[in-house]
């Protein structure tokens, strides 16, 4: 976790975290694989973080499902383990329609608004994930999610950052010195793992903390954006909390 300007520091039990969202209320869900000396499953299912990440919880699905995207809303949490799930409560799962190849996904505040970044190009679902089409003319995304009802973030392959307005209907490039990043070799590969940009869950404009969780190959965070990074830091999924 980074903090302002202090120097980057581990909170938590060695997890190797795939999926990784933040909720309404502040606290984290992830999945992945439990680390040595964690009493976890394999893999984790959905795991619940209420102390910063300090501590986690399996919440559901534990054995069952490694998501590699998840994205908390008002309205529940979906996630992608090579099916689309959602969950009002994060305990209950039902099946939804998917897009092929899902790398990240964001839900809208309300959560009837996703897209799903996919080998296959950005997607977007009007209705809860019930059905999906193909945004025209959007950048080739890996990493996608909503920082408000309107205002979209994602990245490319080459870890160029983009940005919508308008739900995710019409792009342009963040041309901002500092926001250059190399995503993750897995989630360059369509189908085999994602990253996830978890969205304040109090809106305050000044970027406060990162949560990146770490994997032995993966996202480099820029040395003009996080300044007191020691060095490349690799992770495969990156969640944002401001305020």
């Amino acid at each position: 976790m980074i903090t302002g300007s202090a120097p980057p520091r581990f909170v938590g039990p060695a997890i190797d975290l795939m999926g990784f969202t933040i909720t309404k209320s502040g606290d984290l869900l992830a999945s992945g694989h439990p680390g040595v000396g964690t009493d976890l499953p394999q893999p984790v299912g959905l795991i619940e973080s209420v102390d910063g990440g300090k501590s986690w919880a399996v919440r559901s699905r534990g054995g069952q499902s490694d998501f590699h995207a998840l994205s908390a809303s008002a309205g529940g949490v979906v996630g992608y383990d090579g099916t689309l799930r959602a969950s009002d409560d994060g305990s209950s799962w039902r099946t939804l329609s998917s897009p092929p190849e899902v790398m990240s996904l964001g839900a809208s505040p309300d959560g009837v608004h996703l897209l799903a970044a996919t080998g296959a190009g950005l997607q977007s679902s009007s209705t809860a994930g019930k059905a999906w089409a193909l945004v025209p003319g959007a950048p080739a995304l890996v990493l996608v999610d909503w920082a408000d009802d309107n205002q979209v973030v994602g990245a490319d392959r080459a870890g160029a950052v983009f940005s919508s307005g308008d739900a995710g209907r019409t792009w342009e490039r963040v041309p901002r010195e500092g926001t250059q990043a190399t995503p993750s070799p897995e989630c360059q590969h369509p189908g085999r793992a994602g990253g996830d940009l978890g969205r304040d869950p109090r809106g305050h404009p000044a970027l406060e903390r990162w949560w990146v969780s770490l994997h032995p190959a993966g996202l480099t965070l820029p040395p003009g954006l996080l300044s007191t990074w020691p060095q490349p830091a690799p992770a495969t999924s990156l969640s944002m909390a401001r305020g």
